[in-house]
């Protein structure tokens, strides 16, 4: 048995029951002594305490509560930050990577999923799907209305997507079955080789963003992508352009966005 020196102590700082936590880390790590916290309704204060105690956090998908320099310095205990999304801009990896603890985050869980997303959105925003919903629910057969809402096709439109990296190239690899021509903007451009493979075109990202039907996001959020979509960004797109954001909110400027929607842009 265990003595309670030796026992860990893991910090689940996202909304996951540590029951059910518990529960699975005891399937897996059966000759392992673990004891789980789960942030629930906490202060500050005593996450940051909590923090201090840890051998291994799981961090906050919801990004609610951060890891700080402070916290990180204080955690003399601590050997791992786990954060269980791709997003990681809440955690201070600097300040863990002066203190020598790693953190990992899940590179690849959701790839699929946020490149289907896309294509929802996008067939959505194009079928004005949302709006033929409404409508049907309350009872109303707008087929006469639709044909001059702009309804439009997917195939034989320009498809641009702003990050090429796995996600991106998920998107193009999809978008293309639908027919699109697909042009992309990444700071590490694709192998030639895989270029042809994805069939896709590099473009600068103003002369992307100019010729493109359609701007899909998928950037992290870092000091260089924040509000990377701007006024100016939003003026170059075309009249009636979508713009599709299944990146982090804060890498377009709201103000600048809802300016051009209110003013018809």
């Amino acid at each position: 048995m265990n003595t309670e020196k030796d026992r860990s102590f893991l910090l689940c700082m996202s909304p996951i029951p540590a029951e059910g936590f518990r529960a699975v880390l005891e399937m897996l790590l059966p000759e392992m002594d673990i004891e789980v916290h789960a942030l629930e309704s906490e202060s500050m204060d005593q996450v940051v305490q909590f923090f201090s105690q840890a051998d291994v956090v799981l961090g906050d998908f919801t990004f609610k509560w951060p890891v700080t320099a402070e916290m990180v310095e204080g955690a003399k205990r601590l050997k791992l930050i786990q954060q269980p999304s791709i997003g990681y801009q809440h955690i201070d990896v600097e300040a863990a990577r002066r203190a020598g603890i790693p953190v990992s985050n899940t590179t690849g869980a959701n790839v699929v999923g946020v490149a289907e997303h896309t294509m929802m959105f996008m067939l959505c925003l194009l079928k004005k799907g949302l709006y033929a919903h409404e409508r049907t629910r309350e009872g109303h057969w707008g087929q006469m209305e639709m044909f001059g809402m702009g309804v439009r096709e997917l195939q034989g439109k320009v498809f641009g997507i702003l990050g090429m990296g796995r996600i991106g190239q998920e998107v193009a690899a999809r978008a293309r079955c639908f027919g699109c021509s697909v042009v992309y903007h990444d700071p590490r451009r694709l192998a030639a080789e895989r270029e042809t493979e994805l069939n896709v075109s590099y473009r600068e990202m103003g002369d992307l963003i100019r010729e493109s039907d359609i701007v899909s996001l998928h950037v992290p959020l870092t000091l260089q992508t924040e509000k990377l979509i701007g006024e100016a960004e939003l003026a170059m797109m075309k009249p009636g352009a979508i713009l599709l954001n299944l990146a982090r909110g804060e890498v377009v400027d709201e103000a600048a966005l809802a300016e051009a929607l209110a003013s018809g842009r």
